[in-house]
């Protein structure tokens, strides 16, 4: 699924913030249905899945480099829909991982980095994996 997000981070102590992040992930794919091998129909089923994290990131700055992992807890929004089907869940959500941001100029870095997303829709546990990019700016 493609997708963004953004967060917000308050720092605490030198070495430890506080996160919130809200992420929207969507996608999109063509679903061929068949009853008796025959009046087959094609039809697009479209996903959402939301999430809005909250949670501790711990973080150290070694030259241009802030390498930080965080662990964060909220809830998670998902909506299918297409073809006459549309249904939706919401479920608490775990999120684990970390990056690193590369410090540009004074109040502005890249950040890599790299998340496993857990939650339970449709009766379901999942776990996957979100890999971002993206620009931050301090201030």
């Amino acid at each position: 699924m493609s997708g963004w997000e953004t967060s917000v981070e308050g720092k605490y102590l030198p070495w430890l913030g506080a996160v919130a992040e809200l992420g929207w992930n969507y996608g999109g794919h063509d679903t061929r249905v068949c009853v008796l091998f025959t009046n087959c129909t094609t039809f697009r089923l479209n996903a959402s899945r939301d999430t809005l994290l909250f949670g501790p990131r711990a973080s150290i700055t070694m030259g241009r480099y802030r390498p930080f992992a965080e662990v964060l807890l909220g809830v998670g929004y998902q909506s299918d829909k297409g073809g006459g089907i549309s249904n939706s869940d919401l479920s608490f959500a775990v999120g684990f991982g970390g990056g690193v941001d590369y410090h540009l100029v004074r109040s502005v870095s890249l950040r890599g980095q790299v998340e496993a997303i857990h939650t339970s829709f449709f009766g379901h546990s999942q776990l996957d994996p979100r890999i971002s990019t993206g620009i931050v700016f301090s201030f």
